[in-house]
């Protein structure tokens, strides 16, 4: 349950990472594209890497609805560390089928910790629990403080390995 649960942390992670990878990038002459009425566009890559994690089993023993997994992640851009994000992701869907993989959805919820405030998202993450394919998803910015109080965009995260993910987020002003 930790690697399908950290997927859907990593996606959340790798969304705060994205903010405040686009304040770095909006400092350095990063990528933005504007346009007359149009909003803001930043692309942002950020890695992220495990700092500790826990997979709560309620019961019944193994994977059930309501278990949950959390975790807190480093963030870096470029091997600078710019960052932390703290998410929890909780199964609200199973489907068992025969024959074929069992399959598991969570609402993952995080937030992403920046030195010009924080960056939230939200999202589901959905997959088999035998995937052998780098878990990739999207999750929906939903908000921030400071720096960050306007934002809203989305995040793609790819699981690279069992302890990092790479995060690109298309963060919209």
């Amino acid at each position: 349950m930790r690697r399908n649960l950290g997927v859907g942390m990593a996606i959340v992670i790798a969304l705060a990472l994205a903010l405040v990878a686009s304040n770095f990038t909006r400092a350095a002459g990063g990528s933005t594209a504007t346009g007359g009425d149009r909003d803001q566009v930043q692309t942002i890559r950020l890695t992220a890497t495990s700092f500790a994690d826990k997979d709560i089993d309620l019961n019944p023993p193994d994977l059930s609805l309501g278990d949950y997994f959390v975790a807190t992640e480093n963030l870096f851009r470029q091997g600078t560390k710019v960052g932390t994000d703290h998410a929890t992701c909780t199964i609200t869907r199973l489907q068992p089928r025969t024959g074929a993989p069992k399959r598991f959805a969570a609402q993952c919820l995080a937030t992403l910790v920046l030195p010009e405030g924080q960056v939230t998202a939200q999202g589901v993450r959905t997959g088999a629990l035998s995937q052998r394919q780098p878990p990739r998803f999207t999750l929906a910015i939903t908000g921030g403080t400071g720096a960050y109080n306007t934002a809203h965009g989305q995040v793609r995260i790819v699981d690279l390995n069992a302890t990092d993910s790479r995060l690109t987020l298309t963060l919209i002003r």
